[in-house]
């Protein structure tokens, strides 16, 4: 994968990830802006239109858990950050909700890490014949290598300026008008190769994490919603 860190200027409403392995693109997921305040939503892609979400703690070292125990979809739910850092998943239910959870009000943020994609197994993604060409959309191609069939996007955020605690492959200056002052996030992603999970090519699927606090204490459970489309 490409190393190289490219600063993208422009205008965005909404970045689409796409993966590309020889001749063959897919999709992996969609960030998209609200026109008012600074709202994030992640949505997955599914070749099979299964979609599970819920929330969770990491504890200690144990980062395992069963994803299909809480809530389901057949269509695209979305993660939703808002800018006062409440995150919370659902589909048209609001009843069948995950969170919310609280992480830093988004302007406070200095670099650290927002969420986190995860594709652990390129063949199932679903596969696009087309890549859309519109104005405020941005479709960032992760070219793979025959090696690179699982891989991860960390997000990063910085409200000040384009620094982050990671190196980032990627920087995107997100435009924000409040009380007729135009000011600048920037989002970081460092998009990163991982060997390949224990998958054969026929399962597998992209999930998000997100809803932690940067600043909480290391020494406690993390808690987190994740949202998974297969």
């Amino acid at each position: 994968m490409n190393k190289k860190e490219i600063f993208l200027q422009g205008d965005y409403k909404e970045i689409r990830f796409l993966a590309k392995s020889g001749s063959e693109v897919k999709k992996v997921c969609k960030i998209s802006f609200s026109k008012k305040g600074f709202n994030l939503y992640i949505i997955p892609y599914g070749k099979n239109n299964k979609y599970f979400y819920g929330a969770g703690k990491i504890v200690g070292k144990n980062k395992t858990f069963n994803y299909t125990s809480q809530y389901k979809a057949i269509r695209n739910p979305k993660l939703s950050i808002h800018q006062s850092g409440q995150i919370h998943i659902y589909y048209q239910n609001p009843k069948e909700k995950a969170g919310p959870l609280f992480t830093m009000p988004l302007m406070e943020f200095r670099g650290q890490h927002l969420a986190t994609v995860t594709v652990d197994n390129f063949y199932v993604l679903p596969t696009t014949d087309t890549i859309k060409i519109k104005h405020g959309i941005h479709n960032c191609i992760c070219e793979l290598t025959n090696k690179d069939i699982s891989f991860r996007i960390i997000i990063y955020l910085n409200s000040y300026e384009p620094r982050f605690i990671y190196n980032c492959n990627l920087i995107y200056p997100i435009k924000l008008k409040d009380n007729n002052k135009l000011n600048y996030s920037y989002l970081g992603m460092a998009i990163v190769s991982q060997p390949q999970l224990n998958f054969s090519k026929s399962k597998g699927g992209v999930s998000v994490i997100s809803g932690w606090n940067p600043r909480a204490p290391h020494n406690k459970p993390l808690p987190f919603l994740y949202l998974r489309a297969e």
